[in-house]
């Protein structure tokens, strides 16, 4: 059918249906949710999905340990401004929990800004995460919150951690 109405040149029509496939997964994103679909405790973050996990994310107490919190964010509202560019803006939020529930620690990103040539679906957000030395042993966890300024959505994700005594 698709041969039919591009008088049978196939690459014409591939890019066609291409053309509207994207404009369709356009609209849908729109729609859809914003999601944190990854959230990771690194020793190292060089780039989208190149990250190296540290597993299993355990620090001593009482030191100077350190972590990169590695988030992938999907999904969010993008604008096309007279420099050409597609701009995103988010606020970033890491708060580091306890087991009581009780936040230890409570980092702010403001205003984070992702600019590209091209319409992004998905970027990533690292946040160095330093620990206070005056946190006990025990477990913890890492939350992320991300809000798409432009897109007025907020979604969070997490990540667990330990801090062990030293011996």
């Amino acid at each position: 059918a698709i041969r039919e109405g591009h008088a049978g040149d196939p690459a014409q029509a591939a890019a066609a249906a291409a053309s509207e496939l994207a404009a369709l997964q356009q609209a849908l994103r729109k729609l859809s949710d914003l999601s944190v679909p990854v959230a990771r405790i690194c020793s190292a973050v060089r780039g989208f999905g190149q990250y190296d996990p540290i597993e299993p994310a355990r620090f001593s107490a009482g030191g100077s340990a350190e972590f990169v919190l590695y988030c992938e964010v999907k999904d969010f509202a993008t604008e096309r401004r007279e420099d050409g560019f597609y701009h995103t803006t988010f606020d970033l939020r890491t708060t580091i929990v306890d087991r009581a529930g009780n936040v230890v620690l409570d980092l702010k990103d403001p205003d984070i800004t992702d600019r590209s040539r091209n319409r992004r679906q998905d970027c990533f957000l690292p946040r160095l995460v330093r620990l206070p030395p005056t946190l006990a042993p025990g477990s913890y966890v890492a939350k992320v919150s991300v809000t798409d300024k432009l897109g007025q959505r907020v979604a969070e994700n997490r990540a667990t951690f330990e801090l062990v005594a030293r011996p």
